[in-house]
């Protein structure tokens, strides 16, 4: 607390330093004046800060002059100043460069969000790193240690502290981008500890080449779900609303034991992913296009006389999806992805089993690597 009020001061003399210097200027100027007035040093000071008024015209001038217009005027611009000019933003650059044996989290999604609540409880020395400015509106207005990523920034590596740094955690979707960060981690600090969220099974091969740990959410996630609520041998099929890489998995995890799976979905990626399946795995995988929000597309794919069903995409309807789907069908089995914890006690309340990735992720493998010696 006082190393964040002590940059705070700093940032804010800085930033109104032409006020500092025109009272500066005033005492000084003025402790001249007494001066040669007086001849002596003391006397001169005396006059200066108020413990004695000089006699005559100006004695009287300095006192009212100062008690109007320099403690008026001045120090209410001065304070006036500060407060329009100071940059929360700055004083978290500042606190990120003084950090060292550090965890840096290079993306703040929600998986970055939890991670950060993490370290924080923990007391772990942190720096959160965003390459979008939205995304850490309250990492600054709370004045953590953050920085926003700056391509044209050359020192970044610097102002992030990545030689001091003890775990560079990489949780931003963009795999160049990532890579990029592990060379220079790997040139710069050989004992920092690289963690990767890798949704490509070809660049995580890269990744790990490197030294890096893969993590993927969604695999886990999908992993940990099939064993504690789809094991039932007699489940032949699921039915997955929206496309997302927890939905891909989920589809993935079904292929493997033999379970078809239907995808509904309007996104792109579904075509993407089922262009890259194999005739036979293709067996076990349907694609269907539409709003998987809307009724009929829903009525069409069969899913209201699913035996289990999975919500892969966070919406604000999803309340009013799993209400429809329980009123069709109580017996079915749903499970929601949901980013809240608060949507999670609601979705329990409809018997509905809400699942995180960025809790499991966070569970299973991120805390294993923190705790470790």
């Amino acid at each position: 607390m006082v190393r964040k009020t002590f940059v705070k001061l700093q940032i804010a003399f800085g930033q109104n330093r032409h006020m500092v210097i025109l009272i500066a200027l005033w005492f000084l100027v003025n402790f001249l004046i007494f001066l040669t007035i007086t001849g002596d040093p003391g006397k001169a000071a005396l006059y200066l800060f108020y413990f004695d008024i000089l006699p005559g015209p100006y004695g009287m001038f300095y006192d009212k002059y100062s008690d109007f217009v320099i403690f008026g005027l001045f120090i209410a611009l001065v304070t006036v100043d500060a407060f329009r000019n100071y940059d929360p933003r700055k004083t978290c650059e500042i606190l990120a460069s003084k950090q060292k044996n550090h965890a840096i989290v290079i993306g703040y999604d929600h998986l970055g969000i939890r991670l950060h609540k993490y370290l924080q409880s923990h007391k772990i020395p942190y720096i959160i790193v965003s390459r979008h400015k939205d995304e850490l509106t309250e990492v600054f207005e709370e004045e953590k240690p953050a920085v926003l990523y700056d391509e044209l920034d050359d020192e970044f590596p610097t102002t992030i502290q990545l030689k001091r740094a003890k775990y560079l955690f990489l949780l931003d979707d963009n795999l160049v981008f990532n890579l990029k960060m592990i060379i220079q981690a790997k040139n710069m600090n050989s004992n920092a500890k690289l963690v990767v969220r890798c949704f490509e099974d070809d660049f995580a091969k890269i990744f790990e080449k490197y030294g890096a740990t893969v993590i993927s959410a969604s695999s886990t996630t999908a992993k940990i779900v099939f064993e504690e609520h789809l094991g039932d041998p007699n489940l032949k099929e699921i039915h997955i609303i929206g496309f997302s890489h927890f939905a891909e998995r989920m589809s993935t995890m079904a292929m493997k034991q033999g379970i078809k799976s239907k995808i509904i979905s309007d996104s792109f990626e579904m075509i993407k992913h089922y262009n890259k399946l194999t005739i036979a795995e293709r067996q076990l995988v349907t694609v269907i296009t539409g709003n998987p929000l809307d009724y009929k597309t829903l009525q069409d794919a069969g899913v209201f006389e699913s035996l289990a069903v999975i919500i892969a995409i966070e919406t604000d309807d999803i309340i009013l999806l799993v209400k429809e789907l329980k009123d069709m069908n109580p017996k079915m089995l749903i499970i929601a992805r949901t980013f809240s914890d608060e949507i999670e006690k609601v979705l329990e309340n409809f018997g509905v089993i809400p699942i995180s990735t960025s809790k499991y992720a966070l569970k299973t493998q991120i805390m294993p690597l923190l705790q470790k010696p």
